[in-house]
């Protein structure tokens, strides 16, 4: 059985999706579909730069569901997309519903350019943090961080992304982040042999609670697009469920704003759906890292860099 997976913000490049672009004109299509809903020229953002642009949040968003749209229609030119579930990775989750049809695609790349736009707005720059957090257990960065906001009265801190085992990212406020580094003392959170907490560079902390104001103007957003039901099941980063339920789907996305993404656990569903091959509808390799590290044994995984990798990616949907 086939899955697939959608990457989020931090997979994005200049050129990426050109050689599609280049091949095939689905894809010339959804660069000029994508340009006239979010009024941007994405041809020239996407090929061309400069990168500190293509990285702004509000660009970065719809630049990304673009390319990932792009594989996901260079591959149903070649096959006939068996797969039994998708999953993405926060913001690849709105391609993940583009994919099984929950939502078309002029919506999708809507929505997600105002959700940048929210996420950016939400938080002054400079006011919140972003740490990947490695070497210590999920129970342990999770008392950790409540202590710290608890302790320090400084804002909220939480964990964000539950990515893979031992590489667990936290936000929130920046003073209460620093403030954990500087007072950590290993011995009352697991004794961990190694830790390290590793700035992001991110332009403002997403998944926490310091989001709430664009998780509102969200839910004004979203309640004016249909969602439809899948083709096939959505694993959704708030519940990591395998979910069929339009309206669900839809209240699900509105909560992930301020939410954790439970990554892990969305991979170990969709092993429990009978999922064995994985096929990475996007740019970069991020997440076929990532599930290695949850389950190398149990999963096959494919990303798709080159025309030769499509042809292998069909060779084996196929």
């Amino acid at each position: 059985m086939n899955g697939l997976i959608f990457p989020g913000q931090g997979s994005q490049s200049v050129g990426m999706a050109k050689f599609l672009f280049d091949e095939y004109d689905v894809c010339k299509k959804l660069f000029n579909d994508a340009s006239e809903a979010a009024e941007v020229d994405f041809e020239k953002m996407i090929f061309e730069g400069p990168a500190e642009k293509l990285n702004l949040t509000e660009n970065t968003q719809p630049a990304l569901v673009l390319a990932s749209s792009c594989y996901l229609e260079a591959l149903k030119l070649k096959t006939n997309l068996n797969f039994s579930a998708a999953a993405g990775h926060s913001l690849g989750e709105y391609s993940a519903l583009v994919a099984c049809e929950v939502i078309n695609f002029k919506d999708a790349i809507r929505a997600v350019k105002a959700r940048g736009k929210f996420m950016q707005e939400a938080v002054p720059v400079g006011e919140g943090a972003m740490y990947a957090v490695m070497g210590l257990e999920p129970e342990a960065i999770t008392k950790a961080c409540l202590w710290a906001e608890q302790e320090s009265c400084l804002g909220p801190l939480s964990p964000a992304n539950f990515n893979a085992p031992g590489q667990i990212v936290i936000s929130g406020a920046k003073d209460t982040a620093t403030w954990l580094i500087e007072n950590f003392k290993p011995e009352d959170f697991g004794n961990p042999r190694r830790y390290k907490f590793i700035p992001l560079k991110v332009s403002a902390p997403f998944h926490c609670k310091l989001m709430q104001p664009a998780q509102e103007k969200m839910q004004a957003l979203l309640s004016e697009i249909e969602f439809k039901r899948p083709t096939a099941p959505v694993v959704q980063n708030v519940s990591a469920k395998a979910e069929s339920d339009p309206d669900r789907i839809k209240q699900n996305l509105i909560e992930q704003i301020s939410a954790p993404v439970l990554w892990t656990d969305c991979i170990l569903e969709m092993k429990q759906k009978g999922i064995k091959q994985l096929f990475e509808m996007g740019p970069g390799c991020v997440l076929t890292g990532l599930v290695k590290k949850i389950d190398s044994e149990h999963f096959t995984n494919f990303n798709m860099q080159t025309l030769e990798d499509l042809n292998l990616m069909t060779e084996a949907m196929n």
